[in-house]
């Protein structure tokens, strides 16, 4: 933007430059006003440049890479698009979220460990048969032994293993209404913002062309500089104010994607 409005300066002066008289026939004023404008969008373009700059940085740093990230500001597609309703998102969230699968793994663990740790509180009788022979008189004879009281091995692990069980299953309630209300939200906050930046985009056409219908009256005079300055810090606004509500569409976005665990299929 800033690069744009500072062409949009030159092509100014340059239209206002005699250059037989090597002299501008712009009055001081406004000649000093253009150059202090071209200053500062000169001033926000080497901004814009930095932060660039820094965000393609982190960025490497956070995927881990070496090399020089291109970054295409152009691109305005989705990816993945979204286009099922909140039910069948929550639904796929609830099945696919690495968080959810190790704690369901949670649950199946606890469920069997019960069932072994109950496994072990069923009795075990013995029962035989006696062959002793003493002084050449053979003695024979069965047994059969059986603890007492009945199914009361192994009850302090049985009730450990009971409580991880529901544990573990109101862990994983808790967190299926945890994830629901997430995704929802990044829905909603998606819609909205993807709303948001549409409305504004339809903005853009109306400030460009109002520009250009003041630059050309500029040009025969019927403008003075003050409402070209005007009508350029308008186009200006709209534009950054278009930018920004883009940008929060955007992150919008990935938040869904991260809330959906579809962020690797990018």
């Amino acid at each position: 933007i800033a690069e744009k409005a500072a062409d949009y300066l030159d092509e100014y002066l340059k239209e206002n430059y005699d250059s037989s008289k090597r002299e501008s026939l712009m009055k001081e004023e406004e000649v000093l006003r253009f150059q202090i404008l071209d200053d500062q969008y000169d001033l926000e373009k080497h901004r814009a440049i930095q932060n660039y700059y820094t965000v393609s940085e982190e960025l490497k740093l956070l995927i881990g890479s070496t090399k020089n990230i291109e970054i295409d500001l152009n691109d305005t597609s989705e990816t993945i698009k979204i286009t099922h309703s909140l039910d069948s998102l929550s639904g796929y969230a609830l099945e696919n979220r690495q968080d959810l699968k190790s704690l369901r793994t949670l649950k199946e663990y606890s469920i069997r460990n019960e069932r072994f740790q109950k496994s072990l509180s069923i009795p075990a009788p013995e029962a035989g048969f006696i062959w002793n022979p003493q002084n050449t008189i053979p003695y024979a004879g069965v047994f059969y032994t059986q603890t007492l009281p009945f199914f009361d091995r192994n009850q302090k692990e049985v009730q450990k293993a009971k409580l991880n069980t529901q544990i573990s299953d109101q862990l994983l309630e808790n967190n299926k209404s945890k994830l629901r209300s997430e995704v929802k939200v990044a829905f909603v906050n998606y819609q909205q913002k993807k709303e948001m930046a549409e409305r504004f985009k339809h903005n853009l056409k109306d400030s460009e062309r109002l520009l250009q219908m003041v630059r050309a009256s500029y040009r025969r005079n019927k403008y003075s500089t003050v409402d070209l300055w005007e009508a350029e810090q308008t186009w200006i606004q709209t534009y950054t104010v278009y930018y920004e509500a883009f940008t929060d569409y955007r992150r919008s976005y990935i938040n869904l994607l991260y809330q959906l665990n579809l962020l690797g299929e990018l």
